[in-house]
């Protein structure tokens, strides 16, 4: 029956029964275009300004220069291990 009533309508009949099924399932609001793609952003997410960094507190600055100075002792041990290593 739907495969006649697709022909008739010179349409593919399996979209045909596609739309009667959305139909049965959905109503007549099945019927109707869906939105795709992603969801629409939040309007309370906040862009964050890469441009104005926050300043840092002073705990925060004292751990960042003591980072550094970490990671410069690190790298400077690498070095020499790979100058001793054959």
């Amino acid at each position: 029956m739907i495969a006649e009533k697709a022909i008739q309508a010179s349409i593919n009949g399996g979209l045909l029964y596609q739309w009667v099924r959305k139909y049965k399932i959905y109503d007549y609001n099945g019927l109707g275009n869906k939105k795709k793609g992603r969801k629409f952003r939040s309007l309370t997410m906040k862009k964050r300004d890469m441009q104005k960094p926050r300043k840092l507190e002073k705990s925060e600055y004292e751990e960042l220069i003591r980072l550094r100075a970490e990671n410069e002792y690190i790298k400077t041990k690498i070095a020499v291990i790979k100058k001793g290593s054959p």
